[in-house]
């Protein structure tokens, strides 16, 4: 059985969250989406087990800063942060690399096209993200 992706989702406006969460209750994916607001990520990633950061650029001026937050925490450096955005200036995407972001998903236009990101980033994952956290270790 395939490991479900912990995938916490920083989004803090409801544009954001609705038709993602839609896209992914109804892919089938095993994947476990958690939704938190910017404010909460870091408390949040610290204290949880994620495999992986889906960050919202939509509403959310300090994401570039949260990005450079989560690689110089111990605790959460290593995660793969995807950024989502609408179009992208090319010096806000070099910013967002420079910060630490791992990947840029571009944000949807419509919401049907959530599905296909969804699909689009779950078949990316089994097939070249390394194991999940912990994946391997015994007690």
């Amino acid at each position: 059985m395939t490991h479900p992706i912990q995938l916490l989702i920083i989004a803090s406006d409801t544009q954001e969250r609705q038709p993602l969460q839609a896209a992914l209750r109804q892919s089938g994916i095993p994947l476990k989406a958690h939704f938190t607001d910017p404010d909460m990520a870091l408390d949040t990633l610290r204290h949880g087990r994620y495999d992986a950061v889906w960050l919202t650029l939509y509403h959310n001026p300090g994401a570039f800063a949260l990005i450079r937050a989560i690689r110089e925490d111990g605790i959460t450096a290593d995660l793969p942060v995807f950024l989502m955005s609408t179009l992208i200036h090319p010096t806000e995407l070099e910013q967002a690399y420079h910060a630490g972001a791992t990947a840029h998903l571009p944000r949807p236009s419509v919401s049907g096209e959530y599905d296909t990101l969804v699909e689009t980033f779950a078949r990316f994952w089994r097939h070249l993200a390394p194991a999940p956290r912990g994946a391997g270790k015994t007690a």
